[in-house]
């Protein structure tokens, strides 16, 4: 069968391709990075291309996304695109995945704890056995390093390191085991790498554990993204192959490593000093990770493959620091409810609270934590990825050109865009604020529906009404939130305002039925913990506004930044909260919401926006 050769000019690429190959295959095989936060279902809308020359006839999703203008100019959408001659194809920049993305840490989430390393370097200078006292090289050791076990790779290293150093060098070693001997006195390099495995966003921390601080942070995208935008997206995409597996952890180890190389390239650290590596993501992403198959994650009862913590050496996992390495994988709690959330209670000490308190991490996958009268319990709730800025027509992660603040003033729309330069596009922050300010101007009503000009209330100025435009289809309206100067029109569309009051709902209903399992009213919970990142951004006034968190006075909510993070950092640093990491998990009580019977009531009242803040 004749092969057609399609073309990247941008990108000076090309490759060749079946007839029937969809655009979309052509693109990641020519190795460009495109957005595909619906793994290919039509949609998202967001990978949009232009065919420079070529046939390719607009499928019918594609009539629905582009008008006739922009279809007769070449746009399509890759995954609903197909070669069947000769291409040439743009990817704009608009439809690659943001570089640069906004990276939060939780400046104070309010608790300490005392530095005790999980690893530890002793320089050792060892008496030398004699006749008259003839002790093993190993018991020499032991003496010296108590409860350390050692594997049959440093049993086998130990004759000729200690004679070759003149009975002394440097012993790494943790809690448990021995982790490596070095030459000479290599006390002061001592390091560990924290890591974050989002659905969306990849982090790690690179930890110096004689001083006890952070020295250096990068994050990207998880590059899983390519087989969907959520967990149950990725589940089923590993469900339909092993070889999908088989990519799916290596996309993620992938992206691991290549973190961990930039934090050594850039402070100038050698990654053999790397002793430990402590990982926190959601149930699925720690297994994907492990390579694990997940798909009894995605049929009732969502039973998860382990829930207890695990070990492993770097090397048993491909993680290139040292191969000694001990690395520590958080437990989950049940299903959807993984170890980025026991980390961000090790991190918030949640379980030492007395006061009833929510932890709620906002996200593709969102999660909450309830504590009333010394009992937890967790939920998750399948938000979607609106938050993060997919499924929104204009929407984009927190990156330079995302528009994350909207307020409206006199009759004016006030914008903050990321680095100040000019609007892209807006992110999950952005969203919320447009949709609370819209309900306080009257803009939106408490059904989400975006109201016509005529129906603005008395007052309302002329120059606002003329930002509501009618849609495409003449049935619905939608809001002009970019500044008239800009460049680019940015639009909230009325779907986009579906798709928060879906993501909200979800997370506001899974609260309800926490508290109503709990036995506690609303009007009891002493503070909320909203985690995550993203959460920096909220302002509180406008998550209470479309009922996003509970309707408490700001006092008692508070942003504790990625403590999913802060966790995995924590274990690495205190042995004390290594060891609550470990058995925390098993002090919560998982309740499955979406089995409840109430849960379908609860979540189409949780959609209406109640617009009325304390």
């Amino acid at each position: 069968m004749t092969e057609y050769k399609v073309t990247f000019p941008k990108n000076d690429t090309d490759v060749f391709a079946l007839p029937g190959t969809s655009v979309y295959e052509c693109i990641t095989r020519a190795g460009i990075r495109i957005k595909n936060p619906c793994a290919g279902q039509g949609t998202c809308g967001k990978c949009r291309i232009r065919i420079l020359s070529g046939k390719v006839p607009p499928s019918a999703q594609c009539r629905k996304i582009f008008s006739e203008k922009e279809l007769s100019e070449g746009w399509r959408l890759a995954c609903r695109s197909h070669v069947s001659g000769e291409l040439s194809i743009e990817v704009p920049d608009e439809s690659v995945p943001e570089e640069g993305l906004i990276i939060l840490t939780a400046e104070d989430t309010g608790v300490a704890y005392e530095i005790n390393p999980l690893i530890k370097k002793k320089f050792l200078s060892l008496p030398q056995p004699t006749l008259e006292e003839p002790v093993s090289d190993l018991e020499n050791l032991i003496r010296v390093i108590q409860h350390a076990r050692f594997d049959l790779n440093h049993l086998k290293q130990l004759p000729d390191f200690l004679r070759k150093n003149n009975f002394s060098g440097t012993a790494v070693f943790s809690e448990k085991n021995l982790v490596a001997l070095e030459d000479g006195n290599t006390e002061s390099a001592n390091f560990a790498v924290a890591v974050d495995i989002g659905t969306t966003t990849v982090v790690a921390a690179l930890l110096d554990m004689n001083s006890g601080k952070q020295i250096g942070c990068r994050g990207m995208l998880n590059p899983q993204v390519k087989f969907g935008d959520d967990v149950l997206s990725r589940i089923a995409a590993q469900g339909q192959s092993e070889k999908n597996l088989k990519s799916l952890q290596k996309e993620i180890l992938t992206a691991i490593n290549k973190l961990i190389a930039e934090l050594c390239e850039s402070l100038k650290v050698a990654s053999s000093n790397i002793y430990a590596v402590s990982l926190a993501g959601n149930t699925v992403m720690e297994n994907l990770f492990l390579g694990i198959p997940v798909k009894a994650l995605g049929e009732i009862p969502f039973i998860p493959p382990f829930s207890r913590s695990l070990r492993f050496t770097a090397t048993e996992l491909g993680l290139q620091v040292n191969p000694g390495a001990e690395i520590f994988m958080f437990p989950v709690i049940g299903g959807f409810v993984g170890g980025d959330i026991v980390s961000g209670l090790v991190a918030s000490r949640l379980n030492e609270r007395t006061n009833p308190t929510i932890f709620v991490d906002v996200g593709t996958n969102g999660e909450i934590v309830l504590l009333y009268k010394g009992q937890l319990f967790a939920a998750s709730a399948a938000a979607g990825p609106a938050f993060e800025g997919a499924r929104i027509e204009s929407g984009m992660r927190a990156a330079a050109g995302a528009i994350e603040k909207v307020i409206i003033q006199d009759g004016e729309v006030l914008v903050n865009v990321i680095r100040n330069v000019e609007p892209k596009g807006l992110c999950g922050s952005a969203l919320i604020d447009a949709a609370a300010e819209m309900l306080r101007c009257g803009l939106l009503d408490e059904t989400g529906r975006i109201v016509s000009p005529e129906e603005c209330p008395l007052g309302t100025p002329d120059k606002l009404k003329k930002r509501l435009v009618a849609s495409k289809d003449g049935n619905t309206f939608d809001f002009l939130l970019s500044p008239a100067e800009s460049r680019k029109k940015i639009y909230l569309r009325q779907k986009d305002i579906r798709e928060l009051q879906l993501a909200s709902g979800a997370i506001r209903a899974a609260i309800n039925i926490l508290l109503k399992k709990a036995g506690v009213q609303e009007s009891e919970i002493d503070s909320v913990l909203v985690a995550g990142g993203f959460g920096y951004f909220i302002r509180r006034t406008h998550a209470k506004r479309i009922g996003l968190i509970p309707n408490l006075p700001d006092a008692k909510i508070r942003f504790i930044g990625n403590s999913s993070l802060e966790g995995a950092k924590a274990v690495l640093f205190s042995r004390e909260r290594l060891k609550c990491a470990e058995g925390i998990a098993a002090q919560v009580k998982y309740v499955e919401v979406s089995l409840d019977p109430e849960f379908q009531t609860e979540f189409a009242n949780a959609m209406m926006f109640p617009g009325q803040t304390s």
